[in-house]
């Protein structure tokens, strides 16, 4: 393990939180924004989204938020109230 990565390891132990926190927020945004993007008069499969945040060359990895699987995500983006329809659907309106 190189120096550098042992600096960087022990900046992250000292707050955990606060790097899972901020990461968190940034992937909640970059799925919102492209929601309201591209899909803001229409209902689309939250997979779809996901898929498209992930293919930027810049996301943020899932294992760096605060959710640990994509449905834990879907769950996060529920408790937002984001519209749903009975097929899985969200909605930004």
């Amino acid at each position: 393990m190189s120096e550098s990565h042992q600096r960087q390891m022990l900046i992250f132990g000292q707050n955990p939180n606060r790097f899972v926190e901020g990461y968190s927020e940034e992937f909640e945004h970059s799925f919102l924004e492209h929601m309201k993007r591209s899909h803001r008069f229409s209902r689309v499969a939250a997979t779809v989204v996901y898929n498209v945040c992930i293919n930027d060359r810049d996301h943020i990895h899932m294992n760096s938020t605060e959710w640990a699987s994509y449905h834990k995500t879907g769950q996060a983006m529920y408790t937002l109230r984001l519209p749903e329809t009975p097929d899985n659907r969200l909605s930004i309106r």
